[in-house]
């Protein structure tokens, strides 16, 4: 049952961040279409990848999916996170009126340095 609730949502997930991107590409702030377009393709990296290369059935058994799984999807759908989120961290700080969010960004992203140290 939570597989296909993980692929309905895999699906819906992917088709909303696409039509939101294609919304977005007559906006006229480049740096707001970047962001959009590195979130859709995190989007794209972690549904697609995630469902070609599931874990085996115990976990983690050294397969190849196996190792697809953990170290390309999950590192490139955390690395462009992380990207996404360091865009907006600048974005914020350049503009006056969104630096209490670019400080809430910053704690966001502290957040994601025990996962890097227990590596």
């Amino acid at each position: 049952m939570a597989d296909n609730l993980n692929d309905v949502y895999a699906l819906f997930s992917v088709m909303n961040m696409t039509l939101l991107r294609n919304i977005i590409q007559k906006v006229k702030v480049p740096s707001v279409r970047i962001r959009v377009y590195l979130f859709t393709l995190i989007t794209w990296v972690s549904s697609s990848g995630f469902a070609f290369f599931p874990l085996s059935e115990g976990g983690y058994g050294g397969t190849f999916r196996d190792v697809m799984h953990h170290y390309v999807e999950t590192f490139s759908a955390v690395g462009l996170s992380i990207a996404s989120l360091i865009l907006l961290i600048v974005r914020g700080f350049k503009n006056k009126e969104y630096r209490l969010i670019a400080m809430a960004l910053v704690s966001l992203l502290c957040q994601c340095l025990p996962a890097f140290f227990s590596i």
